[in-house]
């Protein structure tokens, strides 16, 4: 049993610690990576955007309930 476990180690060496690779990046690649930087940055922005009073609330408590838009003095009725 052990021996399985050793070879499959041995393996797993073998593969995720190549050695040389002698390999081309093309300049093009840092364009992509930077491109892929900025869009996380700017997604994350823009989910922030969408949930900013729910962000909002978290950190910053209310010190009132606040009254819905249509509730107004003026809006209600009485019955005379």
């Amino acid at each position: 049993m052990k021996f399985g476990y050793a070879a499959a180690f041995a393996a797993l060496l073998l593969v995720l610690l190549p050695g040389s690779a002698h390999a081309y990046i093309d300049p093009g690649t840092a364009g992509l990576v930077l491109q892929g930087i900025i869009g996380g940055i700017v997604g994350a922005l823009f989910v922030a955007r969408l949930y900013w009073q729910k962000l909002k609330a978290v950190f910053v408590p209310s010190s009132s309930p606040k009254e819905s838009p249509g509730e107004t003095p003026s809006n209600s009725k009485r019955d005379d």
